[in-house]
């Protein structure tokens, strides 16, 4: 392919050392949702400064950055109301690597207000992770807040789930249970060593609050990161009076679930979903960089691992086979 070309006084080029594969290529490789064709695939990355159109300030060549995955019109009802994610024109509705060609290449054109600079002492594997931490960051943002003390149950523990975890434990919380029926993705959350942290398998869960009041002794909080419709079904009675559903992960577009109703209105709990990122990429920046330093984001032991650009079809298959939590690839 050629080297793209700056064109838009707004575009800058960059140089690609890596790039994550999200759950959702996988699903725009196997199934062709979401995604436009013969694009090049790829939205989570980081990368050095190239080239830069005239009106560009922000970044100059040379500058390591990392990328929020899409763009916004600024002028619609959800850009003037602060949810340019859901921007019908933007959001990810205009992402690199789903309707633009993205960061699966030596190089990729965005838009300057997609960047963020990185530090020199971050790796460029890490910059790449703070795409996946802008969503969860994002998706923190819509609950209300939290006492430490909180139950939090969170199913599925891919990158997503493991970040979840991370974050959280970060800030203090220390109640907090993977749900995940996968034994690799199992031994890479244990992996993880946070303390208080318990892992388990869904049916272990089940079985545990079979004979319980949830409604007094469930959990405050459940993140769905499994795009499951079956696992709402399970989860959702386990919430406690007063607790909220956090969806995440993407189902298939013709999947149904059913729950009871009586539940939902006797416990006052709340169902939410957040599926992207919304102005958090910087916080992610500055948070991600930061559990680096601490020793807190160990890719290592968050089962991230490397592979060169060619070798993509090793990294889906380690990933659909549990053994790693998240691919990057490399160029």
């Amino acid at each position: 392919m050629d080297i793209p070309r700056v064109v838009k006084p707004n575009d800058v080029l960059l140089k690609i050392p890596c790039a994550g594969i999200c759950g959702s290529d996988i699903h725009c490789i196997k199934n062709k949702w979401l995604i436009k064709d013969n694009v090049v695939l790829g939205h989570e990355f980081a990368g050095t400064v190239v080239d830069i159109g005239p009106e560009v300030t922000n970044v100059k060549a040379g500058d390591r950055v990392t990328a929020a995955a899409g763009t916004h019109c600024h002028h619609c009802r959800f850009c003037h109301r602060g949810k340019p994610h859901l921007c019908p024109t933007g959001g990810s509705a205009n992402y690199n690597g789903l309707f633009r060609d993205g960061a699966w290449a030596d190089y990729c054109l965005v838009e300057n207000s997609q960047l963020f600079k990185i530090s020199d002492d971050i790796t460029f594997e890490v910059g790449a992770l703070m795409e996946p931490m802008s969503c969860v960051l994002h998706s923190f943002s819509i609950y209300s807040p939290l006492q430490d003390s909180a139950s939090i149950l969170i199913a599925g523990s891919g990158i997503i789930g493991l970040l979840k975890a991370s974050v959280l434990h970060y800030k203090g919380f220390r109640d907090i249970t993977i749900c995940e029926p996968m034994q690799g993705r199992r031994d890479i959350a244990k992996n993880c060593q946070l303390s208080g942290l318990k892992v388990a398998d869904p049916s272990e869960i089940i079985e545990k609050y079979t004979d319980i009041d949830t409604s007094l002794d469930g959990y405050d909080l459940i993140f769905d990161s499994t795009g499951s419709s079956k696992a709402f079904e399970d989860y959702f009675p386990l919430l406690r009076k007063g607790a909220t559903y956090m969806m995440f992960g993407i189902c298939p577009p013709k999947a149904k679930s059913s729950i009871s109703p009586y539940d939902l209105l006797n416990k006052e709990v709340k169902i939410l979903s957040s599926n992207t990122e919304c102005n958090t990429h910087m916080d992610a920046v500055s948070l991600a960089e930061n559990m680096a330093r601490d020793g807190k984001l160990d890719l290592e032991k968050l089962g991230v691992k490397s592979y060169p650009l060619e070798k993509y079809e090793t990294a889906l298959k380690d990933l659909t086979n549990a053994t790693i939590s998240k691919a990057m690839l490399t160029v």
